[in-house]
């Protein structure tokens, strides 16, 4: 008598178990696929977050004019911002070409200027245009964030 009641419900599981088996698949091979992708986004903002801090790092020693630290962070500034075009749109690859240059005339005036063989009217254009300079790191530095910003955001 037990075996004619347990004959159908053993039917009807062994006719229903390849789905449910099937279903359990979808969802762990989904639930895979959301880790990897956040795992994806995690690295690549770990890739993102160590240019910006490698730019902001540059910027903040060219302000200061430690000659000490300078071509040491000239050097992870270039490796880094080598990356960024691969990692980035053309805003920031723009914003590192143009700090690039900015910085290079930087040392070239200060360079200059430690020269002795200026006269008093080109060392006060020097002056001035390394100030300027200064500025437009400066201005760069305070405003760089939100430049940063739709990179940097970490949406799961």
């Amino acid at each position: 008598m037990c075996t004619e009641t347990s004959t159908p419900f053993i039917d009807y599981f062994s006719a229903i178990a390849p789905s449910i088996i099937a279903l359990i698949a979808v969802i762990i091979a989904s639930q895979q696929w959301f880790t990897n992708r956040n795992q994806l986004k995690n690295q690549l903002f770990d890739r993102r977050i160590e240019i910006y801090q490698s730019i902001t790092r540059f910027i903040s020693e060219m302000l200061v004019g430690d000659p000490a630290h300078e071509e040491e962070e000239r050097t992870r500034f270039l490796r880094a911002t080598k990356d960024a075009y691969f990692l980035f749109d053309e805003d920031i690859k723009t914003l590192a070409e143009e700090i690039r240059l900015k910085t290079n005339e930087l040392r070239s005036y200060s360079r200059e200027l430690q020269s002795s063989n200026i006269t008093e009217e080109e060392r006060k254009v020097n002056i001035q245009k390394q100030r300027e300079l200064h500025d437009w790191l400066e201005n760069t530095l305070k405003t760089i964030e939100p430049r940063f910003i739709k990179y940097l955001k970490l949406k799961h």
